[in-house]
């Protein structure tokens, strides 16, 4: 049987379907609601994306995944966790949220100064490397 759109962590069937139909290689979903308090110029939702590795977890035999974003392709959590921890899981990538993991884009008003403090940077690695060049020293940045 197929993987459906949404699984939620209130429906036991749910829980038992998502275990039963993900295969190793399946990427899963889960959506953050981030507080405008703490980030307010983060975006309000981003998502993460986790990959169902060949692992099963020890006593249940469960699927693991692992993040996407991982270097080693390692299951450390079970998907059943993964659903109960995040409380929705979704097999297709979310429309218009941007993955936690990509660099957020700049905002118009910070890109001059981030342009302006990464000049400066390059000139102060070249002042420094051009005057360890004349002492003699090396100086690693």
């Amino acid at each position: 049987m197929g993987l459906k759109y949404k699984y939620e962590s209130t429906s036991r069937r749910d829980t038992k379907e998502l275990a039963r139909n993900v295969r190793p290689g399946d990427r899963l979903y889960v959506i953050h609601d981030v507080s405008q308090v703490v980030a307010p110029l983060e975006d309000a939702q981003l998502y993460s994306e986790f990959i169902v590795t060949k692992d099963k977890a020890p006593f249940t035999g469960t699927p693991m995944v692992c993040s996407a974003s991982a270097h080693r392709q390692v299951g450390g959590t079970s998907v059943t966790s993964l659903l109960v921890r995040y409380g929705e899981v979704y097999t297709e990538r979310p429309v218009g949220i941007r993955n936690i993991a990509e660099e957020p884009p700049l905002l118009p008003e910070f890109q001059h100064l981030a342009a302006r403090v990464a000049r400066e940077h390059a000139a102060d690695v070249a002042v420094a490397r051009s005057e360890a060049a004349s002492s003699g020293r090396r100086r690693w940045f």
